[in-house]
C-alpha cells in the first residue's frame, strides 16, 4: 500500500511539473507577443495607429476603412469591401481597395440614402492613402422588369 501511495505522489509530481512547465510556456509567449513589435520600426495608419512587419492588403483595407469611417461619420449607413476587386497593383506598389457605400443624405444620418463607391490606393512600403476617391452611382436608376402576360405553363 506504502508502494501504490508513492506511485500516486511521483505522479502528482509529474503532473505538476508538467501543468507548471506548461504555463510558463505561456506567459513567455505572452510575453514575447507583446513585446515582439516594439523591435521593430513602426508605421502608421493614417489614423495614428502603429503597424508592424509587412503590409497587407488587409492592412490597407483597414486603413481605408478606418479612413471612410472617420471622414464620413454619422452619414455611413454602410460600408463593404469588393473582396473579389481590391488587389496589389505591383507597376504601382500599392494595394488598390474598393468599397460600397450607403450614405445618408444628411449629414447627421438619417432620411433617404445613395449608393457610392469608395476607391483607395494605399502605398505598399508605408501605410497611407495614396489616393481616396469617393463617387457617387449615378446608373443605379433600376426598375424591375415585369410581364403581364402569360399562361398556366409559362411566359409567351
Amino acid at each position: 500500500m506504502a508502494k501504490a501511495s508513492h506511485n500516486q505522489s511521483k505522479q502528482k509530481k509529474v503532473i505538476g511539473i508538467i501543468v507548471g512547465v506548461v504555463l510558463v510556456a505561456i506567459a513567455v509567449g505572452a510575453f514575447v507577443a507583446n513585446q515582439g513589435p516594439a523591435l521593430a520600426d513602426p508605421d502608421t495608419f493614417s489614423d495614428g495607429i502603429p503597424v508592424y512587419g509587412k503590409l497587407t492588403l488587409n492592412d490597407a483595407r483597414i486603413a481605408c476603412e478606418r479612413y471612410t469611417r472617420v471622414s464620413l461619420g454619422k452619414q455611413l449607413k454602410t460600408l463593404s469591401v469588393d473582396t473579389r476587386s481590391s488587389r496589389l497593383d505591383k507597376k504601382k506598389g500599392q494595394y488598390l481597395v474598393y468599397m460600397e457605400a450607403y450614405l445618408y443624405e444628411n449629414e447627421e444620418g438619417g432620411g433617404a440614402s445613395d449608393h457610392y463607391y469608395v476607391n483607395c490606393a494605399s502605398d505598399r512600403s508605408k501605410l497611407n492613402l495614396a489616393k481616396y476617391e469617393l463617387i457617387k452611382n449615378e446608373n443605379e436608376k433600376v426598375k424591375a422588369q415585369r410581364k403581364e402576360k402569360g399562361s398556366r405553363y409559362g411566359w409567351q
